[in-house]
C-alpha cells in the first residue's frame, strides 16, 4: 500500500532555497542534511523538502524539479506492481545509506510527472 510522504523541490543553491522557502512558509526548517537536503515538517506526516540537485549530479531543468513521493512498506511489489502499469519511465530499485538506508525508485506518468517511491529502513 503507498502514502503520500513528501514533495521536494530542486534547487541549485541550498542555503538561498533555505532563507527564501522560510521566508514563504513563515517557518523554520525542521530537519537538514549537510548541503544536500533541507525538510518543513507539516505536522501531519507529509513534509516538503529541498534538494540541492548539484550534490549528487541530478539533472536540474528549470519548470521541471518537483518530485512527488509515497511511501511503502514493500517496495519490490509496488514496482512490479507500477512497472505493469506502463508508466513512460521507470528506473530500477535504488539502495541509499548515506544520510540512512532507504531504497527508492523513480517513475515517470504519462504527463511528465516524476513520482518517488520509498522504502525507508526503518520500515
Amino acid at each position: 500500500m503507498l502514502k503520500l510522504d513528501h514533495f521536494y523541490i530542486k534547487v541549485t543553491d541550498l542555503n538561498e532555497a533555505i532563507k527564501f522557502y522560510q521566508m514563504i512558509l513563515g517557518k523554520k526548517i525542521s530537519h537538514k542534511e549537510g548541503n544536500r537536503w533541507a525538510d518543513f515538517d507539516s505536522n501531519d506526516g507529509i513534509y516538503l523538502g529541498i534538494f540541492n540537485a548539484t550534490n549528487d549530479n541530478e539533472t536540474f531543468k528549470a519548470d521541471d524539479n518537483v518530485t512527488l513521493a509515497l511511501k511503502t512498506d514493500d517496495i519490490q511489489s509496488e514496482f512490479e506492481r507500477i512497472k505493469s502499469l506502463e508508466p513512460k519511465k521507470i528506473t530500477d530499485i535504488v539502495y541509499l545509506s548515506q544520510p540512512y538506508d532507504y531504497y527508492y525508485f523513480q517513475f515517470e506518468d504519462n504527463w511528465g510527472n516524476t513520482w518517488e517511491v520509498t522504502q525507508y529502513s526503518n520500515n
